[in-house]
């Protein structure tokens, strides 16, 4: 089993939509957990509204509490603080989880999802977690 932990796309061309998709492709049962909702087609970008990082560790949380999950992938998030979190979190509750950062910081129409600035101590400390980083 997989989890997704990403954005939706209403066009299914990125986030959790096209995850699942993928996962079902490779015959994987796939879980996901929404970060934010998105207005864009494959075109143009025209909002997001990000969940709040409580709901997304609650639902991680709940998640992980009742099922098998053998790996995990991580997209869009609101900032770099928060992506820690969900790493600390996944590392706390069983290290032996595949954590893979899909790192996504800009939309391929400009968008830019992180306007804070990357602490290097917090990204060492999230990638000394992540088994794989995904262009």
């Amino acid at each position: 089993m997989v989890l997704s932990i990403a954005g939706f796309d209403p066009c299914a061309g990125a986030g959790i939509l096209a995850d699942i998709k993928t996962f079902e492709q490779h015959k994987v049962y796939g879980l996901g957990i929404n970060t934010a909702q998105t207005l864009q087609t494959e075109n143009a970008f025209l909002s997001i509204k990000w969940e709040d990082e409580n709901a997304i560790l609650k639902s991680l949380e709940t998640l992980l509490n009742h099922y098998d999950v053998k790996a995990i992938k991580i997209g869009i998030v609101e900032n770099i603080s928060i992506l820690q979190n969900i790493v600390s979190f996944i590392h706390q509750k069983n290290a032996a989880i595949k954590i893979i950062w899909d790192t996504v910081i800009k939309s391929s129409s400009g968008f830019n999802f992180w306007n804070g600035s990357m602490n290097e101590e917090v990204l060492f400390s999230i990638l000394s977690k992540v088994f794989l980083i995904t262009p």
